[in-house]
């Protein structure tokens, strides 16, 4: 008979750029200078798409925490 495996699942938590500059210890300019060059994830955006004003870029906890985790250590 096969073992059945408890897995908790836990929610999508969205962080907005100062809780990723907090998780990362990455100033914001930083930041943005690592998603423009393409070394930190693109944000995903809340809100409306007609108003690119009042869409909040927001990052998934857990690909902060992926990227932390693949970060080569010196």
């Amino acid at each position: 008979m096969p073992q059945i495996q408890n897995v908790i699942q836990y929610p999508v938590r969205f962080r907005r750029k100062r809780e990723v500059c907090e998780m990362t210890s990455l100033p914001p300019s930083t930041l943005d200078d690592y998603v423009r060059q393409g070394l930190f994830p693109q944000p995903q955006y809340l809100g409306s798409a007609e108003s690119k004003k009042s869409r909040i870029p927001v990052w998934k906890e857990s690909t902060v925490v992926e990227w932390m985790e693949n970060l080569p250590c010196q």
